[in-house]
C-alpha cells in the first residue's frame, strides 16, 4: 500500500518536471508560432530548450525558454564548433553579459544588457594587420550605455 501511494504521489512530479528539448528544424511549422513575443508549441507557451544543428551534426544554436519567452543562457556556434556568442535572457529580454567571439576564439565584443537594452560598459576588440609592414595593431573601442543610449569613452 505504501509503495502504491509513493508511486501515485511522485509519478506526476517526475513526469511534469522534465524539460522539453526540441530540434526546431524537425518541428512542423503548424506546431510552433510566435505571437506578441511569446513562443507557442502545440498551442501552449513553450518551456524547455530549442536547438539547431549544422548539416554535419555540430550544434549551431541553443536557447532556453520559460513560459514562451527566452530565459537563461543562449549560445550560437560556428560550424567549426567554436562559440560565436553567448548571452543571458530574462523574461524574453537580454539581461546580463553578452559576449561575441571571432571564429579563432578571440573576444570580439562584450556588453552588458538590462531589460533588453545595453547598459554599462561595451567593448569591441579589433586586430588590423598591415600587409606592407606585416604588423598587427590591436584596437579597443569602448562605450558606456545607460538604457540603450551610448557615449564613447576615450
Amino acid at each position: 500500500m505504501k509503495k502504491l501511494l509513493f508511486i501515485l504521489l511522485f509519478t506526476p512530479l517526475i513526469l511534469f518536471s522534465q524539460e522539453n528539448v526540441l530540434n526546431i528544424e524537425t518541428i512542423k511549422d503548424e506546431y510552433i508560432e510566435e505571437i506578441y513575443g511569446i513562443t507557442y508549441y502545440m498551442g501552449k507557451p513553450y518551456n524547455g530548450v530549442f536547438y539547431r544543428n549544422f548539416e554535419n551534426g555540430q550544434l549551431k544554436y541553443k536557447s532556453n525558454y520559460k513560459d514562451g519567452k527566452r530565459s537563461g543562457l543562449e549560445e550560437e556556434y560556428y560550424e567549426s564548433g567554436q562559440l560565436e556568442y553567448k548571452t543571458i535572457y530574462k523574461d524574453g529580454k537580454e539581461n546580463g553579459l553578452y559576449e561575441k567571439y571571432y571564429e579563432n576564439g578571440k573576444l570580439e565584443h562584450k556588453a552588458n544588457y538590462k531589460d533588453g537594452k545595453k547598459n554599462g560598459f561595451s567593448e569591441r576588440y579589433f586586430e588590423m594587420i598591415s600587409y606592407n609592414s606585416k604588423q598587427t595593431t590591436k584596437t579597443v573601442s569602448k562605450m558606456v550605455y545607460l538604457n540603450g543610449i551610448g557615449v564613447t569613452v576615450s
